[in-house]
C-alpha cells in the first residue's frame, strides 16, 4: 500500500543557491549557442529549482538507499544507482525521462541534462531506454501556481517526490516572525 506524506520547509536558503549559482553562471559563460529563450535570445546556462531538488533527491538516495527501490513482484530490489524520473508535461500526458547517476552529476550537468530530455519529450524524441528503469521521481507543479498535490508514484518505482511552488510566507527566525520562502513537499 502507498501512503503520503507532506512537510513544508523554509526554502530561502534554496532560492539564495539557485540564485548565487546563476549569477556565476551568468558571469563565467557567454549565452550557449541552441534553443534561445522565450524572447528569442540564447540562453545562458541556468539551474531551477527542480535541478537543485533532483540533486538533493539523489544525494538523500545514496544516504537513505531503502528509498531508492523498486517493486519487483514478491520483492523490493534496492538499487545502487541514482537515476531520477523527472515528470514532463506532454500535450497527451505525462512523460518521465530518467536522469541517469544523478547522484554523481553536478547541478549544472543535471540542469542541461533536464532541459534536454524534456525539450525532446515534447517533441516526441525520447527513445524508451530514456523514459524506463527510473529508482525515483520528482514532478514539479510549483511552475502551475500549486502550492501542493498528492503525485502518483511511477510503476515499478516505490516512491515519488511532489513539489508545489516556492511562496512568499511569513517563518520563524531565531523567536521572530519574519518574511520567508516556503515549499511542500
Amino acid at each position: 500500500p502507498h501512503f503520503y506524506l507532506t512537510i513544508d520547509v523554509d526554502a530561502g536558503a534554496l532560492v539564495d543557491l539557485r540564485e548565487k549559482i546563476n549569477d556565476e553562471l551568468g558571469r563565467a559563460s557567454p549565452p550557449r549557442a541552441g534553443a534561445p529563450d522565450a524572447d528569442g535570445a540564447a540562453h545562458h546556462d541556468k539551474v531551477s529549482i527542480n535541478d537543485l531538488l533532483v540533486k538533493a533527491s539523489a544525494v538523500a538516495l545514496t544516504r537513505v538507499p531503502e528509498c531508492n527501490a523498486q517493486f519487483a513482484g514478491d520483492a523490493i530490489h534496492v538499487f545502487g544507482r541514482v537515476d531520477i524520473s523527472v515528470a514532463v508535461a506532454v500535450p497527451d500526458g505525462l512523460v518521465t525521462p530518467v536522469v541517469r547517476n544523478a547522484d554523481i552529476k553536478s547541478v549544472v550537468a543535471i540542469a542541461r541534462e533536464v532541459r534536454d530530455l524534456a525539450g525532446r519529450a515534447r517533441a516526441r524524441k525520447l527513445s524508451l531506454d530514456e523514459m524506463t528503469n527510473g529508482t525515483f521521481s520528482i514532478s514539479n507543479l510549483g511552475m502551475f501556481g500549486i502550492d501542493g498535490f498528492s503525485a502518483v508514484i511511477n510503476p515499478p518505482e516505490g516512491a515519488i517526490l511532489a513539489v508545489g511552488r516556492v511562496r512568499d510566507e511569513p517563518v520563524a527566525r531565531d523567536g521572530q516572525v519574519v518574511a520567508g520562502k516556503k515549499l511542500s513537499l
